[in-house]
């Protein structure tokens, strides 16, 4: 028996072809990934910026609600202490009108 141990050349260029294939599907593939990594970290300092930019938006117009609510509070004070005055006087008078009714009473 008389084996020939030739590798055709067609396998040869065929192997070498698919292993040059992976190789730059692999290379293809790492540059896609490091792209997408640029991309997500510009995204997420972007979306870190936004997020600062709403925050200091949401706290200011909390604030000027605040002051408002304040404000409101401050005049519902000044109201409620006209309103004790006047019933401190309403009071002293009522006093007074019923010392009058005792005095002619007498």
């Amino acid at each position: 028996m008389n084996f020939d141990n030739k590798i055709p050349i067609a396998v040869i260029i065929t192997v070498v072809l698919q292993a040059a294939g992976i190789i730059w599907w692999v290379s293809q593939q790492a540059h896609t990934v490091k792209s997408l990594k640029e991309d997500v970290g510009g995204l997420s300092s972007k979306m870190a910026i936004e997020q600062n930019v709403n925050l200091r938006r949401d706290v200011a117009e909390h604030q000027r609600k605040i002051e408002n609510l304040m404000e409101e509070v401050r005049a519902n004070n000044m109201v409620g202490d006209r309103l004790a005055e006047v019933l401190r006087r309403v009071s002293v008078i009522e006093t007074e009108m019923k010392y009058l009714r005792d005095e002619r009473g007498r």
